[in-house]
């Protein structure tokens, strides 16, 4: 799973190691105070998620679905 936009998660809405289906919401990004969905890519099992507050660029790796 990829950043979607320049940002902070302000959110996640699983857990390391959680069930996700493709297209269900698993955190929301932050920037200049509009907020951004992250969505899930596929279905799996999620994994190496991102520090809550981190600043990241967008298109990097967030978290990984196995």
């Amino acid at each position: 799973v990829v950043a979607p936009m320049n940002g902070v998660i302000s959110s996640w809405k699983v857990t390391e190691n959680q069930q996700v289906q493709k297209d269900e919401m698993i955190g929301i990004m932050e920037a200049m105070k509009m907020e951004v969905p992250i969505y899930a890519h596929r279905t799996g099992t999620i994994h190496h998620l991102a520090e809550l507050n981190s600043t990241l660029q967008a298109d990097s790796v967030i978290a990984e679905i196995s």
